[in-house]
């Protein structure tokens, strides 16, 4: 197990000079999506510095490998790969447009109960504490139908100009 070193936070961009060429260019998308959705350091111990008796820990929050809507997951190829994040807020009673992803999103629920709702009717509940990667192809919304505010972080593994939401055209 590595230690890490907090009172020398650059030793850890030292190793990063070691690393090998598998980390640069588009094969690390695939690795840098697998690490950020917790995929191989899941169940870790992380250690502190050294006598301090403090111990960080790492709890899984999904192993997936397909989506909501059950398709396989698939990562962009591109030369400009780019992982984006933001925490989206739905009010009690409401509900988002419909939309579809052109890239693969990873969903973790910070606060109330998500529900992902499909075009053919069926839904989906996930409450705070859950995780799970989104659906791509399918056209979906979320949907807030408890009585406080529905919270959650969406990552998306995607492309430099290429969009995380795509809705329908408006009429």
């Amino acid at each position: 197990m590595q230690r890490i070193n907090a009172v020398d936070p650059t030793a850890a961009t030292r190793s990063a000079k070691y690393l090998p060429k598998a980390t640069s260019g588009p094969r690390f998308l695939g690795l840098g999506a697998a690490l950020a959705a917790g995929g191989l350091l899941i169940g870790s111990l992380l250690m502190a510095a050294e006598g301090d008796g403090i111990k960080a820990t790492m709890m899984e929050v999904s192993k997936d490998s397909v989506t909501d809507a059950g398709e396989p997951i698939v990562y962009l190829n591109t030369p400009s790969p780019e992982i984006s994040s933001n925490i989206m807020t739905i009010p009690a009673g409401t509900t988002t447009e419909w939309m579809v992803h052109p890239v693969q999103g990873y969903i973790y629920v910070l606060e109330g109960t998500l529900i992902v709702e499909f075009v053919d009717g069926t839904r989906k509940e996930f409450k705070a504490g859950q995780g799970f990667p989104q659906t791509r192809s399918r056209w979906h919304r979320g949907r807030n139908d408890g009585k406080g505010v529905v919270r959650f972080l969406a990552v998306f593994f995607g492309g430099k100009d290429v969009p995380t939401v795509l809705h329908p055209p408006k009429k």
